[in-house]
């Protein structure tokens, strides 16, 4: 239906038009008297009264008619559906949205100049009657000139506008293309999408489509021959067996070109010293790994850098054609090694304790300082300084050491608890040990018969089992049982594992600030096999280890595109209202006001509580806090995957984006448009009150001219 309205039922009104039509019909003209001398000459006429009266002056009926139905129709607010406009409106008028591409990759040499033609070649080409709009696009986007004719506005907006540090996602600039065209009442409808092709940009599970009729033009910016030479990524492993504490940074270089690249010095810089460099080759589209020297952990964050020097050579070219992803930043924290104190019963054997140790040996962030010590030998002292105590099939401490363990637990410490055949219940009865640990049944569970049973479950949300809820990432119910004991939890335990006979396997339990893990079986080869099974057991006792201690590992970097609270820096508390200053990579000052807001995204009022991370290097914030003088430093780098410059053919994008034709159902474009949104957008009733008003005024001029003639007819 082409003439629709907003509000139909004024049309109840047109009964109004009865009122002209009674007026005209009732109305009697009244003679003028006319005074005279004598009455004998005027002739004596019978009156006649006439029951039914003429419409004289069909004009003026006309008139008053057309402006009671005019006001009526502007009450209804009529519009017409987008089916129509092409009808009203010249079949040349298009609404263009034009996408551009300013991600990192744009940067790539030449492609932004190249991108900024062709938004200048496409404004020059528009009609008088066409309406475009700029939206730039990278991880988000960003609408920079709404739907005007004006291409002088689009032209001063490209003089300001540049390639960002943001990755690449075609998505939301469909999206913000849709809205636009949505609103458009434009016969024809159009999208200029000018970008790289970028292949990471893309998510083919990603169901956005066009309305149809749209037209989608791509403009392909991307080489013929793209090469890239990248820091691709960069591991910090530390090594705690060494006094002092040390660190080894390995890096990634590749290659992204069909030519190889020779003599590319690649340098480790710490806190803006470069400490060690290396000479790399590499051959067409490949990669390799550099290590450096070991490096001492400081006691203070160290900042680093992993960098391609800018004089390398690319085969042909005299430099890196994308410059930004040749340095890596990182932060080296202090304090990523955790002290284990791994506690033996006094007969056990040297070996009882080998399998643990190793699976902590082998861990990098955090590093795990193992040291060992009999339970007749444990002092006080010993555990000063510890983050993680393991009582490996030993009795609980007896007397003053059981009471200092206790209170290690809960004043922040973690303990986890292995028993086995040199434990017994009488062991375990104390009130320090009942504290820590849930009663322990009289008799082990044997399972020997059965060939051992399985680990059945296990709790994948909980931290010490999340590694392993994604697929491939390790299978507990491979490893057999043959004896544990039966634990019987208290109120406020936590059994996060459990045997196929139904017993609990893993219980944690809070103690005030610490937290206590029971493992009611061995850590070696006698109880049970899980040992054997190496792709779980050394992950499940390093995340055992991390999870009693409490340790969350704080970032050596974060990525451009994300905006960072103060209070999620290292744990950081930051007191309502502190002021911190930040000085950005750029050299740009800003201020931020600590607001202890609830975690999500920041709305304008709360903005100032978040780090916003824009471009690749160093933030430095500043703070005080009662008198004392505080300096942090968070490293940032580009997304990666802006480093790989391999292209999507541009039919593949535009297949997924216009297959299966969206119908003239509820999806078309036309029943997509809100009527009210459509109506206020033609804004027909102010017309047609004018038109009303021009009516009236003409009906009073000729209701004016008529009325002497009526009465001079009349006498």
């Amino acid at each position: 239906m082409g003439l629709s309205f907003l509000a139909p039922f004024f049309f109840a009104g047109l009964a109004a038009l009865l009122v002209p039509i009674l007026v005209h019909l009732t109305y009697r003209q009244k003679a003028t008297v006319v005074p005279f001398p004598s009455l004998m000459f005027v002739q004596k006429v019978p009156f006649k009264s006439m029951r039914r009266q003429k419409i004289r002056h069909w004009m003026l009926f006309l008139l008053r008619c057309a402006a009671l139905t005019l006001v009526v129709l502007a009450f209804s607010r009529p519009f017409l559906n987008t089916a129509s406009i092409p009808s009203v409106l010249s079949s040349a008028s298009r609404e263009v949205v034009i996408l551009l591409d300013n991600s990192h990759s744009m940067s790539y040499t030449g492609r932004w100049e190249t991108a900024q033609q062709a938004v200048r070649g496409i404004i020059n080409d528009l009609n008088p009657s066409d309406r475009v709009s700029l939206a730039t696009f990278s991880d988000a986007a960003q609408l920079v000139v709404r739907s005007t004719p004006e291409p002088s506005v689009i032209h001063s907006a490209l003089d300001v506008i540049g390639p960002s540090n943001r990755s690449t996602r075609y998505a939301p600039a469909i999206g913000i293309a849709q809205q636009l065209l949505i609103e458009s009442d434009l016969p024809t409808k159009e999208i200029v999408l000018i970008t790289d092709y970028q292949r990471t940009g893309w998510d083919r599970d990603q169901a956005t489509q066009l309305p149809e009729g749209t037209i989608l033009t791509g403009i392909d910016v991307h080489e013929e021959i793209a090469r890239n030479l990248s820091v691709a990524t960069v591991v910090l492993q530390r090594e705690a067996t060494t006094v002092p504490e040390q660190f080894v940074v390995t890096a990634r270089i590749v290659n992204q070109g069909d030519e190889p690249t020779e003599n590319v010095d690649v340098t480790l810089s710490i806190a803006d010293k470069v400490v060690d460099e290396h000479a790399i080759t590499l051959g067409p589209n490949s990669a390799t790994t550099v290590q450096f020297l070991p490096q001492a952990v400081n006691s203070e964050p160290l900042e680093g850098a992993v960098s391609i020097n800018s004089s390398n050579r690319l085969e042909g070219n005299s430099s890196d054609h994308l410059p930004g992803d040749d340095t890596f930043y990182f932060i080296v924290n202090p304090g990523e090694t955790l002290k284990v104190l791994l506690v033996e019963n006094n007969n056990s054997h040297e070996t009882d304790s080998l399998f643990i140790e190793r699976a902590l040996s082998v861990a990098t962030r955090p590093a795990f300082n193992v040291q060992r010590a009999r339970v007749n030998q444990l002092q006080s002292g010993d555990l000063a300084d510890i983050d993680v105590i393991v009582l490996n099939d030993t009795a609980f401490p007896s007397g003053a050491v059981g009471a200092e363990l206790r209170n290690f637990v809960e004043t922040g410490g973690g303990v986890f608890i292995a028993m086995g055949e040199l434990v017994h219940p009488s062991g375990w009865q104390a009130e320090d040990a009942r504290a820590l640990a849930p009663r322990l049944g009289d008799d082990v569970v044997d399972r020997n018969a059965e060939f051992g049973g399985v680990l059945a479950s296990y709790n994948r949300d909980h931290p010490v089992f999340e590694i392993f809820s994604t697929p491939r990432s390790g299978d507990f119910t491979a490893a057999s049982f043959y004896r544990y004991w039966k634990l019987d939890p208290d109120m406020g335990d936590l059994v996060i594992a459990g045997f196929d006979d139904g017993a609990p396997a893993l219980v944690a339990r809070p103690a005030r600030l610490g937290r206590v893990l029971i493992w009611p079986t061995t850590l070696d080869r006698f109880w049970n096999d899980l040992v054997l099974h190496g792709q779980v057991f050394v992950p499940f006792i390093q995340q055992a280890a991390r999870y009693v201690a409490g340790y969350e590992a704080p970032e050596s970097w974060h990525t451009v595109g994300n905006n960072i609270r103060l209070g999620a820096l290292d744990e950081l508390e930051f007191p309502e209202g502190t002021a911190v200053e930040l000085m950005t990579p750029r050299g740009n000052r800003m201020d931020l006001i600590a607001t202890g807001m609830a975690p999500g995204a920041a709305t304008t009022s709360e903005i100032t509580d978040r780090v916003p991370v824009d471009d690749p290097g160093f933030y430095a914030l500043k703070w005080s806090d009662g008198g004392n003088e505080h300096m942090l430093t968070v490293a940032a780098n580009l997304d990666r995957m802006e480093s790989d410059l391999s292209k999507l053919d541009p039919e593949e994008l535009t297949a997924a984006l216009t297959y299966g034709a969206i119908g003239s159902g509820d999806r078309s474009l036309a029943n997509q448009v809100a009527p009210e949104s459509r109506e206020a957008r033609q804004a027909w009733w102010w017309y047609l009150l004018v038109l009303v008003f021009v009516l009236l005024a003409t009906d009073t001029a000729l209701s004016n001219s008529l009325s002497p003639r009526s009465a001079s007819r009349s006498t």
